[in-house]
């Protein structure tokens, strides 16, 4: 069936829509990118929790040697005494922990942040290949379409020329 007049067929088509080759690899570093950044994201907010948990564990040493401060004040048993003595020992030892696990973690978050701007690296490259192959497409686009319109035009003028409307 043939196209309605006027209508573009395969013959007066100048080009063909802009494909990109590695479209699909850039697409996959793409999601690589978002699974980094969600990557990221889980490890701050491990470390968010962590310092909070950490400032519980100062929160509580405080209310410990508060309490001790004011039981020195009163007679206690030598047993109680000791009590508070290994409860403050045991909240210094988890404040070390903690602080060491903020440590492990934040470095965890530095590694993927490189990974990060790895993946960033190898994206941007495929996203300026693919800018520099679509504006060398365009170009050629533009130059073919102007001839289309070009030679469009010049049988326009030779028909009305053969009918003589146009002047010789």
């Amino acid at each position: 069936m043939r196209p309605a007049r006027g209508g573009p067929t395969k013959r007066n088509t100048p080009m063909r829509r802009f494909r990109f080759r590695l479209e699909t690899l850039l697409q996959m570093r793409r999601r690589r990118e978002e699974e980094i950044k969600l990557r990221l994201a889980a490890k701050n907010s491990q470390i968010i929790k962590a310092q909070e948990d950490l400032g519980q564990l100062h929160t509580e040493m405080e209310r410990a040697q508060k309490a001790d401060r004011e039981s020195r004040t009163r007679a206690l048993q030598a047993f109680a005494l000791r009590q508070a003595v290994v409860y403050r020992h045991r909240l210094k030892a988890d404040i070390a922990a903690k602080n060491g696990e903020i440590d492990n973690l934040r470095n965890e978050a530095e590694e993927i942040r490189r990974a990060l701007v790895a993946a960033k690296q190898k994206t941007r490259a495929v996203e300026l290949l693919r800018e520099k192959r679509q504006a060398q497409w365009r170009k050629e686009y533009n130059a073919s379409y102007q001839k289309f319109t070009d030679d469009l035009s010049q049988q326009q003028f030779l028909r009305a020329r053969r009918a003589g409307m146009a002047p010789a």
